[in-house]
């Protein structure tokens, strides 16, 4: 009994855990390891920003983080918050702030590695 409960909670932390972010001109998607996929459209996302390295286990605003690296916020106007730890976060909070505040058609399918 004690195996499925440690089987369960290892999968659904894989579930949970992000494998790559796309930032598209309209919409950022976050690739989840497990094969699933969580869309953000450019008009839901209020802010984002780098967090404290500091910032690492749940909290009410910072839901999850996967790795001891630098994470960053998503902040939706509708949903959940994410923080997810992309290899470049300067990069990334540059294109997903560009995103946000003018729907460039220049960002078009670009992948944030992570780490």
């Amino acid at each position: 009994m004690c195996w499925i409960l440690v089987l369960f909670f290892v999968t659904f932390a894989l579930a949970l855990t992000p494998k790559k972010l796309i930032v598209y001109k309209d919409k950022l998607e976050i690739k989840l390891w497990l094969g699933y996929t969580v869309t953000i459209p450019a008009n839901n996302i209020k802010a984002v920003k780098k967090l404290p390295k500091s910032s690492v286990f749940l909290s009410q605003d910072v839901p999850f983080k996967s790795s001891w690296s630098i994470p960053v916020h998503i902040i939706q106007k509708k949903g959940l918050a994410f923080a997810v730890t992309p290899r470049n976060p300067d990069e990334f909070v540059a294109q997903v702030s560009k995103l946000v505040t003018c729907g460039n058609s220049d960002l078009s399918g670009q992948s944030a590695q992570m780490k």
